[in-house]
């Protein structure tokens, strides 16, 4: 971590270049992102990286996210539920839309 320097303190407010701001933001991203992908190997670890990664997005899926396609209808094929006249969740798409 870099050294972060104050220009000022008082009880309510603490004051720092806009420089060791942009710093600090910075170093707290880097430490989330970190936190996101440690997080992320120990559920992969526990569950098993297949099971872990069956409800990861394709590149293609978060494309068509993107394009604003419906999230719920993209889910739904990656589930192989096809919608209102699937037989086998007839009932399924409307739990989801209500």
């Amino acid at each position: 971590m870099t050294a972060i320097r104050l220009l000022g303190e008082t009880k309510d407010t603490v004051t720092l270049s806009r420089t060791d701001w942009t710093t600090l933001l910075d170093e707290l991203e880097d430490a989330a992102d970190l936190a996101a992908v440690r997080s992320r190997k120990a559920h992969e670890a526990a569950a098993g990286v297949d099971q872990a990664r069956r409800d990861y997005l394709t590149g293609e899926e978060a494309g068509r996210l993107l394009d604003w396609e419906r999230p719920v209808k993209v889910w739904r094929e990656k589930r192989g539920l096809f919608g209102p006249k699937d037989q086998k969740f007839p009932l399924l798409p409307l739990i989801f839309l209500l």
